[in-house]
């Protein structure tokens, strides 16, 4: 279970209330990765994660090559422009090592 402290340490959510972070900890599924398993892949539906622990590789397949495009840590957020625009993933995210 992800927790209201975990949730409010991702500076998108620092400044939610406790009744907010509390509704969060209660819709948020608390998932963990090994190094070089995806979250989501290219092309995946729209939704938001919250990076709490590790980190995460956004990845895009080009000409058939994987190409590893940055890095996201520990309080960053992902899946937010697909979500605000109602598209698919553009890239995958994979962790770059546990915990992601």
């Amino acid at each position: 279970m992800v927790t209201t402290d975990e949730i409010a340490r991702i500076p998108l959510f620092a400044d939610l209330g406790p009744e907010q972070l509390e509704q969060l900890s209660r819709a948020a599924a608390d998932v963990c990765l090994v190094a070089g398993e995806y979250a989501a892949h290219e092309g995946h539906e729209p939704c938001l994660f919250g990076v709490l622990e590790g980190r995460l590789e956004p990845v895009k397949v080009i000409d058939g090559i994987e190409r590893v495009l940055g890095t996201r840590g520990a309080g960053d957020v992902i899946g937010e422009v697909a979500l605000v625009l109602g598209t698919p993933y553009p890239a995958g995210f994979r962790a770059a090592e546990p915990r992601a």
